[in-house]
């Protein structure tokens, strides 16, 4: 892929993260008003499932990616072919075991939303489940397709159907909503979603690509190591599903469904900060892939190199979105939600502070994945992950929605951040000490910014949409001038104004 195809790319990967955020955003406002706490909470519950299955598509779509580099490395066209008829059998029979589930699951409803539900409730959430797991169905299958065209490098293609989707799901789901529908018809929306966006990517793959699929003479014992590779990386998707995702179940058992909905929109802040830096990562995923395929004698440095090149970009995004949500999250759940969505302020705030390291490197699970290094720290992860999410029962017993958010925030600090840094340094032989330097190296233009943050958040008295817009818009203004004077090196200065002068030229 050129430069100029990567920058395009990128723009097109952050206005599909921006239209997701749209979606998110304008649809929740509306959705807690029609639909109430209790039935949004539910809606929020069945979404987070959805969350849950797309998280298994992770270890095969890593596994396809890497063997597929190292059959092109190798030459071997046949192998790449029988692979591409494989992954799409497995993801078949994955998407027919998530359609049994989760019908056999809506006859059950209460093992998901609790026993404090109404029987008129209990009918609600069991066709709530029906609907999702029929989505959850279709959108497995379009994966395998998605994943070859992103292995093709097409990401133009795939963003521009990103973006299409989310603008088909933000205008139905609000024309659903100002109707007067709800909950089952805004999940029906995304079944149908789901069922056009598979129709599209399988039509580019198969028309567009040619791709050729083949699932004859592929040795069983190669496709036992691919299994394997992805079963690991599986269970890393359970680690961050248990991280991200089972909070909301936890809260709708422990409390209530209200709770569940007051605690999915401060969550929803969080993952929009972890969807716009993780879109930084998928770009560089098949080049990580690339150079561990190639085996050079200066792969790890090189590996490192762009590690540590997107963690400051990554960091740059990442701290501008937490230091925003921190400031300026109060009123802007109130303006967002409601009042009575309140609590949703230190949700977001402890969902999101170990973020910002996390995701700057974020990049380092995917080069120890192409390393096929990953099955220790995945174990150890998992082990981890699950004892500490016993200490959220209590937290959440004890302190509410807050105590919930604090040992989700506990635990990603340990797992992803401590024992992950660990292992890089440790197994991998990643260079995690220029890591340290180049992300301690943008601290220091993050001072003006807080400033004007903290005099903006005791001193100001933001009563309305456009003072709030307007102040954010000021900080975000300081915030980019102190990182372009004091926290960009020389090379990435000269880059960016050589583009703004090429585009002004241009014109």
């Amino acid at each position: 892929m050129t430069p100029k195809q990567l920058k395009i790319s990128a723009v097109l990967s952050y206005a599909a993260i921006f239209m997701g955020m749209c979606y998110q955003l304008l649809l929740t406002p509306l959705a807690t008003r029609v639909l109430g706490p209790s039935e949004f909470g539910m809606y929020s519950v069945c979404i987070s499932i959805q969350n849950y299955i797309a998280l298994m598509w992770a270890g095969l779509s890593a596994a396809y990616t890497r063997y597929y580099f190292r059959f092109i490395q190798n030459g071997e066209q046949d192998r790449a072919r029988q692979l591409n008829g494989v992954i799409v059998l497995l993801f078949g029979v994955v998407s027919a075991v998530i359609f049994i589930a989760g019908f056999g699951l809506s006859f059950h409803p209460q093992t998901m939303f609790g026993g404090k539900l109404t029987a008129q409730e209990l009918v609600l959430a069991a066709r709530l489940l029906r609907i999702m797991s029929a989505a959850g169905a279709v959108l497995m299958l379009a994966v395998p397709f998605e994943i070859m065209i992103i292995a093709q490098e097409r990401f133009i293609f795939n963003k521009a159907v990103l973006i299409a989707r989310n603008l088909f799901l933000l205008g139905m789901s609000a024309l659903v909503l100002k109707t007067g529908l709800r909950s089952t018809a805004l999940l029906t929306v995304v079944l149908c979603g789901a069922v056009l966006y598979c129709a599209v990517q399988m039509a580019f793959c198969l028309k567009k690509l040619k791709i050729k699929f083949s699932r004859r003479g592929f040795p069983r014992i190669l496709l036992i190591e691919i299994l394997v590779f992805a079963f690991f990386i599986l269970l890393q998707s359970a680690v961050e599903a248990i991280n991200f995702q089972s909070d909301k179940i936890l809260v709708s058992r422990i409390l209530d469904t209200a709770s569940a909905g007051i605690y999915s929109v401060g969550g929803q802040l969080a993952m929009v900060l972890m969807s716009f830096t993780a879109a930084i990562t998928g770009l560089f995923i098949p080049r990580v892939n690339r150079i561990a395929a190639e085996n050079a004698p200066d792969k790890l440095t090189r590996l490192s190199d762009l590690l540590i090149s997107t963690g400051r970009a990554q960091f740059i995004v990442v701290a501008l979105m937490f230091t925003g949500i921190l400031f300026f999250g109060r009123p802007f759940i109130t303006f967002y939600a409601g009042e009575q969505y309140g609590g949703a302020y230190i949700v977001a705030v402890l969902l999101a502070l170990p973020l910002v390291l996390q995701m700057t490197m974020d990049l380092g699970q995917n080069i120890t994945r192409a390393e096929n290094k990953h099955k220790p720290l995945v174990i150890i992860n998992l082990v981890l992950t699950v004892l500490l999410f016993f200490l959220r029962i209590p937290l959440c017993r004890r302190f509410g929605i807050t105590g919930a958010a604090l040992g989700t925030c506990i635990c990603i600090f340990v797992t992803q951040i401590i024992v992950n840094y660990i292992y890089y340094v440790k197994v991998v032989g990643l260079d995690m000490t220029r890591w340290i330097k180049s992300v301690a190296r943008l601290l220091p233009p993050l001072i003006p910014p807080v400033i004007f943050g903290v005099a903006v958040m005791f001193f100001a008295d933001i009563k309305g949409i456009l003072a709030l817009v307007l102040y954010a818009a000021a900080y975000a203004a300081v915030y980019a001038v102190s990182f372009l004077l004091f926290g960009l090196s020389s090379t990435e200065r000269n880059r960016i104004f050589g583009t703004i002068r090429e585009k002004l030229g241009r014109g």
